[in-house]
């Protein structure tokens, strides 16, 4: 590991990182699934860009109409704000990832994008992320959710502009004038996740990306609309397996680069 890395290990995972060019990670990833999980999880206002040759019958995607089947050298672009559900079976998966909050401006950019990828090519600044993705016309796109109920698709546009705020779902349902079971039963069905996790979910990665821009720890905690320390280290261990006292850098870079750089959990 050179001294621009951040190394994080976990019982279940390994991750090398580094910022490639400006406002943009590259990540590493080995994982171990001890099980057969199904994992529902969005990455907030960061996109991501996966990269990996995935053994058959390994990994799905949940769509509208039943399981996309990941196999073989393929690329895998998550939007921003984009809920995806994972059907992961166990084993090892190795994969890379690209990530970053800069807006990317794509045609169809609220669809997941899958294509086959050279896998002797991988990006290594701005200027090849972009090149891939225009050049990914041969494509699978895959919705964000079910797309079959407007009332939670106005819940989530609501709840992604306002998560930041001291925003309860209460007022999300009030807003859209019905009640608060009926739009969380609505809001899973479409997401498959409930309207509160998500809201969790969001916060944990606009903190996130608060810190990786330098903002302080507790001024990115509470700007991303957690309402004490305590509450975000509860949801980060919940989403990533481990603690960010856990993850260890080289001393040389700690002003510079936090460990908490937009590291999506797969989990």
């Amino acid at each position: 590991m050179n001294n621009s890395d951040i190394e994080i290990q976990t019982k279940h995972y390994q991750s090398r990182i580094k910022v490639i060019d400006n406002n943009l990670c590259f990540t590493e990833r080995s994982h171990y699934y001890s099980k057969k999980i199904t994992h529902v999880e969005t990455f907030g206002p960061n996109w991501i860009l996966v990269f990996g040759i995935v053994p058959p019958e390994r990994v799905f995607i949940q769509c509208p109409d039943g399981l996309y089947h990941l196999s073989g050298p393929v690329a895998l672009f998550i939007p921003s704000f984009f809920v995806i559900k994972w059907h992961i079976n166990p084993g090892v998966l190795n994969f890379n990832i690209i990530s970053s909050s800069t807006i990317l401006k794509l045609d169809q950019e609220n669809k997941a994008k899958i294509f086959k990828w050279n896998p002797n090519v991988l990006p290594k600044n701005w200027s090849d992320v972009k090149s891939i993705l225009y050049h990914s016309n041969e494509s699978d796109q895959i919705p964000n959710g079910s797309q079959k109920s407007l009332l939670a698709e106005r819940a989530k546009n609501y709840i992604d502009n306002h998560y930041t705020e001291n925003l309860k779902i209460e007022t999300v349902a009030s807003q859209l004038k019905t009640n608060r079971v009926y739009l969380s039963r609505e809001f899973k069905k479409n997401f498959y996740i409930s309207p509160v996790e998500y809201r969790h979910q969001l916060r944990i990665y606009e903190a996130l990306k608060l810190i990786n821009q330098g903002v302080g720890l507790t001024q990115s905690i509470y700007a991303s609309g957690f309402e004490s320390l305590n509450q975000f280290s509860a949801y980060f261990k919940k989403y990533f397996h481990t603690y960010p006292s856990h993850y260890q850098y080289p001393k040389s870079k700690r002003s510079k680069l936090k460990p908490t750089d937009l590291e999506p959990s797969f989990y």
